[in-house]
């Protein structure tokens, strides 16, 4: 933002990564005009040079969005990162704080973990697609007690992700988000059991679709609380899926194993 008032004719002001940005004027006077030239200056004019009046231009200027990405992630990464294919990020935690709506973060074959540098719980707040690529070599995991991932923006993709070691695997808190082609197993709870262990818990969300997911090692297979309908099966406080207040959830396709509730 710039309130400038000048006097002279012809004034130039240096503005830093001023293309970047969406900009509009408005004056005291109807004879002026502004226009970035090459160089990123903004080059204001007088029309009228007679004018002898000080003239008040005010340029307000917000970021222009940029279009959307894809972002590449390698834990096997090092030196140069700009999250491109040929320069990707080492830990996806990177990945999602670079990410802007409307992009896909592709991860590459790994493990991600807190010795790789990740934080947990990884927090996806953006309209973003997160996509391993296969979901028995990208392999997130956590340590016991930590939720691993969580989702609070609406329609967000996670595909062909390995989640393990942690004591919940995903919660989805917005709607119209998909689990699909993932791997959520042999999780821990604080005390080093799978006592309280959740593979994906929805909650709270509308037109979530859970899809063609292998859930492993679970005292039961699904549960729900709230206003869901589902006929699940309660094999104590560890479910494979969880379901909380939530509406319109479709669950097909999933295979669950080693369910001992």
């Amino acid at each position: 933002f710039i309130d400038y008032t000048y006097r002279e004719v012809y004034q130039r002001i240096k503005i830093q990564d001023w293309l970047d940005l969406d900009w509009s004027i408005s004056s005291s006077a109807s004879d002026v005009t502004a226009e970035i030239n090459q160089d990123s200056y903004f080059d204001i004019s007088l029309l009228n040079q007679t004018n002898p009046e000080p003239t008040k231009l005010v340029v307000k200027a917000t970021p222009r969005k940029r279009a959307s990405l894809e972002i590449y992630v390698d834990d096997g990464a090092f030196g140069f990162m700009n999250g491109s294919q040929s320069h990707p990020y080492k830990r996806i935690i990177q990945a999602l704080d670079a990410s802007e709506d409307g992009d896909r973060i592709l991860v590459a074959n790994g493990i991600y973990d807190a010795t790789n540098g990740e934080q947990f719980p990884l927090i996806v707040n953006k309209n973003v697609d997160l996509i391993g690529s296969a979901s028995d070599e990208v392999k997130i995991s956590g340590r016991a007690g930590e939720s691993m991932l969580e989702v609070y923006s609406n329609d967000v993709d996670i595909s062909n992700l390995t989640l393990t070691g942690g004591s919940t695997g995903i919660l989805i808190h917005r709607d119209n988000c998909s689990l699909s082609d993932c791997t959520i197993a042999n999780l821990r709870n604080i005390d080093g059991t799978g006592g309280e262990a959740v593979g994906a818990i929805i909650n709270s969300s509308t037109g979530t679709l859970v899809t063609r997911n292998y859930f492993y090692n679970f005292r039961g297979a699904v549960g729900q609380r709230g206003n869901m309908d589902y006929p699940g099966e309660a094999g104590g406080n560890s479910y494979g899926i969880q379901i909380n207040n939530s509406n319109s959830i479709l669950i097909n396709w999933n295979l669950l194993t080693n369910i001992s509730g």
